[in-house]
């Protein structure tokens, strides 16, 4: 079983796990101060020496106050960052039917993909007008609201614009 399962950061129970990629693990979380679901990032510790892990805290960190200060329907919002027993999270709002990545099994009808093409590019202008780059699009990183709206998330290697 997983080490965070069932366990308690800050306000959150984390439920169950979401999805792992090489620098971090994303899990379902019950906020208990709000009653809501989250999302929570979290950095794989234990998958990297120290001096990269050191480097990684950082650029999480970065990650978390890049998207903080973005507020785009189409841009993941942020809830929470925090550090518990030298481990860094992030806390994000939870869409439940995944990534566009799983739902390309098909073809998407004509129109919907215009319209999904049309919100990603609307949230990447709002993110340059802001001076973010993403650097990472990809169906993995774009989330799905309930009515099937395209989300943009994962600025974990965002490059910000001096």
């Amino acid at each position: 079983m997983d080490q965070w399962i069932g366990r308690q950061i800050g306000r959150y129970k984390v439920l169950e796990l979401l999805g792992q990629g090489g620098m971090a693990v994303v899990y379902k979380v019950w906020d208990t101060g709000l009653d809501r679901f989250a999302a929570m990032k979290i950095i794989r510790k234990e998958a990297f020496p120290r001096d990269v892990y050191e480097k990684l805290n950082r650029r999480f960190e970065n990650e978390a106050r890049t998207m903080a200060r973005l507020n785009h329907p189409s841009i993941i919002k942020i809830y929470e960052y925090g550090i518990m027993n030298q481990v860094p999270y992030l806390v994000m709002e939870y869409l439940e039917n995944g990534t566009l990545k799983e739902k390309l099994g098909a073809p998407l009808p004509e129109k919907e993909a215009a319209e999904t093409a049309a919100r990603i590019s609307d949230a990447l202008n709002y993110a340059h007008d802001h001076g973010v780059l993403h650097r990472d699009v990809k169906p993995s990183n774009i989330l799905l609201r309930a009515d099937g709206s395209p989300v943009l998330s994962d600025f974990g290697i965002a490059k910000i614009i001096e």
